[in-house]
């Protein structure tokens, strides 16, 4: 039996929450506005609370608190903006106390909105308690400021989420090409792999991010509907199985990075002994981006480094004219600032950068990997023990040496007295 359920580590549920927290504010309008509304089509440069650090850039401290009612669970923020036109949003929910920071350079600051999300339903408004007027940061005596929001209206809220439950806004695509033959992406991001089966009523999907290069061959070994009928499974094309199971509507490799989706045409056929599913899979990595509603890049290769990748595009433009920069360390270095080809694959290393889209790229858009190296890392443990027992038997072959030389001229030097004392008693 092989591992089910693992947790993938190209992402994380916050990193999701926080990412559909801004999808959320750009694409909903508030039910209750408090300060500047967007306008559809404006670019909104915009910074999370949790990426945020305290630097000789960034030595203020701007925290947002929120008076919440005993039992009140979802999540909110607080909306700053800079002089300069970017945005600040402090991450607020029941995990971390709804309280957080931001921290920024010197600079005016303002207060711009406060709300809690729902869902999918909307977003819904907070009162603002303290910290309306603009206020001046300098990073000496200024460099600190609290903004204090509550929520008055808990009961108007819970009742317009309940009634707007299930409408969803929607979606600007549904499936798409990404440049790699036979993957598809869809609307939240997850990639889909093209499958081919040899089956009379079954079928299989397979999705998620391949950490390695596959070529998957799956083979009903026992007959029965899905839930019932076992399976084995290779990666390389049935030349070797890493084990077999029961099939399942999701059955989660998570070590691997993909998951496999038993199906048949009706609930009650069964898949037969001999039924076999094939899918050629590349190696790809979660592409977390500021608008998964327009899925626009994917990450594809297995490297031989870990990288934090950052792609940011610079200019609102098509492909072959659009410019973006990439760093390998969150943007702390730019590693890469050119123009995205046009034919929308971008060669780095040994990864494959896959740009696509039907309309234009935004500017300001930023798509964020966790790319991590999937190739064993060498070990030198034991050459080091076995240098060590060399060096060691060296040593000792020396030091046998020179006490072998040191037992012979002491022999030499006793015989020698010897003589001379047998000469002496002539």
């Amino acid at each position: 039996m092989f591992q089910k359920k693992l947790i993938s580590t190209l992402i994380s549920k916050a990193t999701g929450f926080w990412v559909a927290v801004l999808v959320s504010l750009l694409y909903f309008a508030p039910l209750t506005a408090t300060a500047t509304e967007y306008v559809e089509g404006d670019e909104v440069t915009a910074l999370m609370s949790y990426d945020t650090s305290k630097t000789d850039e960034t030595p203020n401290q701007i925290e947002g608190v929120c008076q919440i009612p005993e039992g009140f669970g979802l999540n909110a923020y607080i909306e700053i903006a800079d002089s300069e036109g970017m945005h600040y949003f402090i991450c607020v929910s029941q995990e971390n106390g709804y309280a957080d920071r931001v921290y920024v350079k010197n600079g005016t600051y303002s207060f711009v909105s406060a709300g809690v999300f729902g869902d999918n339903t909307g977003k819904y408004s907070f009162d603002l308690v303290q910290g309306g007027e603009d206020f001046i940061l300098d990073g000496q005596e200024n460099s600190f400021s609290c903004i204090k929001v509550k929520i008055s209206n808990y009961d108007e809220i819970k009742n317009q989420i309940d009634a707007n439950k299930g409408e969803e806004k929607p979606k600007a695509l549904e499936y798409q090409k990404t440049g790699i033959s036979g993957v598809t992406i869809d609307s939240t991001g997850k990639l889909f792999y093209e499958t081919n089966a040899n089956s009379e009523k079954g079928s299989i999907e397979i999705y998620g991010n391949a950490i390695e290069d596959y070529k998957v061959y799956v083979e009903i070994i026992e007959k029965g509907v899905v839930g019932e009928a076992k399976f084995k499974l290779s990666l390389d094309g049935g030349s070797t199985f890493i084990g077999d199971d029961t099939t399942a509507e999701e059955f989660d490799l998570g070590s691997y990075g993909i998951t496999i989706g038993f199906t048949t045409e009706v609930d009650t056929d069964e898949l037969q002994v001999g039924d076999t599913f094939t899918a050629t899979i590349p190696a790809t990595n979660y592409v977390s981006q500021l608008n998964p509603l327009e899925s626009n890049v994917v990450v594809a290769g297995a490297s031989s480094e870990d990288y934090q990748l950052l792609i940011d595009i610079l200019s609102s433009e098509t492909l072959g004219k659009a410019k973006f920069s990439m760093s390998l360390d969150s943007g702390k270095t730019i590693s890469v600032t050119d123009t995205i080809p046009e034919n929308g694959v971008y060669q780095y290393k040994d990864l494959t950068i896959y740009f696509y889209t039907t309309d234009v790229f935004v500017k300001g858009d930023q798509y964020m990997s966790s790319v991590e190296s999937h190739q064993e890392k060498s070990s030198y443990a034991g050459i080091i023990i076995l240098g060590a027992i060399v060096l060691g038997a060296f040593i000792a072959f020396l030091v046998f040496l020179l006490m072998h030389s040191e037992k012979k001229s002491d022999y030499v030097i006793q015989v020698w007295n010897e003589k001379q004392v047998s000469e002496a008693y002539r």
